[in-house]
């Protein structure tokens, strides 16, 4: 699927509460479709799962959907390796406050992604951030804030590590 392709499914199907797209070509301009047009929206994955695909969404992308995610009311939201660093994520932890669960594996995360997280997303339960550079001490901080936590998955927090799982 394309960035059409979403812009016909927003149009077609404007009641959606859940919509999985994950693994396609969409971009900045297909998710804003899907964010103007589904307004009924809780759930999205939108994550390319993989650096390989053509169109990512970015800091950009992340941020317009930051900007719609009040509206929205999102509970679940995978944005995996969607080429996005700590000013997109950033925005998601400020705004979307309402995710009970956050699958960020494969992007850019620093000391403020997860200050953002612990500071603002108290009603999150799972998050999913391998791949990410999220440090040991970063982890902690998360952890430490959201009292609703309770399952996370980080590989690669450290060289000397591999797949850390809490939960």
């Amino acid at each position: 699927l394309d960035n059409s392709a979403a812009r016909v499914i927003a149009k077609k199907l404007p009641r959606l509460t859940l919509l999985a797209v994950q693994y396609n070509n969409i971009g900045v301009f297909g998710l804003e479709s899907i964010l103007d047009g589904l307004a009924d929206l809780k759930g999205l994955y939108v994550g390319n799962g993989s650096a390989t695909q053509e169109e990512t969404l970015g800091d950009e992308g992340l941020t317009a959907l930051a900007k719609a995610s009040g509206k929205l009311k999102l509970k679940v939201l995978g944005v995996e390796y969607c080429g996005a660093g700590p000013r997109g994520l950033t925005d998601i932890a400020r705004h979307a406050t309402s995710l009970e669960w956050l699958c960020i594996d494969g992007n850019r995360v620093d000391e403020q992604v997860a200050e953002a997280i612990a500071s603002n997303l108290k009603q999150l339960w799972l998050l999913n951030a391998s791949k990410t550079g999220l440090t040991e001490r970063m982890l902690l901080r998360i952890v430490a804030e959201l009292p609703n936590l309770k399952s996370v998955h980080a590989s690669k927090l450290t060289r000397n590590s591999g797949y850390n799982f809490l939960g």
